[in-house]
């Protein structure tokens, strides 16, 4: 890659990773490109010009890696919701109708899921162009994890309260779930509701992506302290799934993040074109 930053999203199965570069524009288009993850690898695939707003997390791609999608926030005339078809790069959907966009993803049956900053969350479905629901809440996290708002998620029938001002993420375990709080802890609750553990480790940061590693039976995470010099602000930690102890950290660059899995190991890829994976509790990088 060269010398720009992406911010980073990555499809529901781990298979794809898109980034827009927010610094490259032309005529209020901005440059995205597509990569195709195939074992520890990534391959670009493509790269093309969308409309984008700067803020929350208005893009996302599908699991077949056949679709972006982009938006824009736009209070007053609705938002600029846009579906387009990579390899040709024409757009096969359009919406203007929306207002306050704050974020989109595809899940895994390719519905375009669309939240918005007080009308709810909208389900599309991309091949009819078609409305197919739409539910009260903030923010859909999959798997049945709905964010009603800024300090509540229901989950299995389950109401949890953040214990600070927001939720930040959340991730699902086979017997729980995991629930980070800006500026708080990672807390880890089975499906029962009962508090396993909470994080002890704020002196790194709060942290803004979690994952569960199947395969190792470990909860890895990427932390940001926003008091420290920019180049100082993230670290990447391994914590023990039976007690939140930290087993490993290491500080990582500051940029935007997401966790790819793959058969051997979990990929932690960052828009700066740095690719780390986490083996024999030692963390190794590399460059795409």
């Amino acid at each position: 890659m060269n010398n720009k930053s992406y911010e980073l999203v990555v499809s529901n199965n781990m298979k794809y990773v898109a980034g827009i570069c927010w610094r490259n524009k032309i005529n209020d288009m901005y440059e995205m490109k597509v990569w195709h993850v195939n074992a520890n690898q990534m391959r670009e695939v493509c790269e093309l010009f969308v409309c984008y707003d700067l803020g929350g997390e208005r893009f996302a791609i599908s699991n077949d890696g056949k679709y972006i999608a982009t938006a824009q926030y736009e209070d007053f005339d609705g938002g600029n919701l846009h579906i387009y078809e990579i390899e040709s790069g024409e757009t096969i959907f359009e919406n203007v109708s929306l207002r306050q966009i704050q974020w989109i993803a595809f899940d895994e049956f390719q519905t375009l899921v669309v939240g918005t900053e007080e009308n709810g969350i909208f389900f599309y479905d991309i091949f009819s162009r078609t409305l197919i629901k739409k539910i009260k809440g903030k923010k859909f996290f999959g798997e049945n994890i709905l964010l009603l708002n800024d300090k509540k998620i229901v989950y299995n029938g389950r109401s949890f309260k953040a214990s600070t001002f927001a939720y930040l993420s959340a991730s699902k375990t086979p017997v729980g779930i995991l629930l980070a709080e800006a500026n708080g802890h990672l807390s880890y609750y089975n499906n029962e509701g009962k508090l396993y553990w909470k994080t002890d480790c704020l002196d790194l940061g709060h942290f803004v992506n979690i994952h569960y590693d199947r395969n190792r039976n470990i909860v890895l995470g990427v932390l940001l302290n926003s008091r420290k010099k920019e180049n100082e602000r993230m670290n990447f930690v391994a914590l023990s799934y039976n007690t939140g102890e930290v087993i490993f950290e290491h500080p990582i660059d500051s940029a935007s993040y997401v966790f790819v899995d793959y058969s051997e190991s979990v990929m932690l890829v960052n828009g700066k074109g740095r690719i780390y994976t986490f083996i024999n509790n030692q963390l190794e990088e590399d460059i795409y």
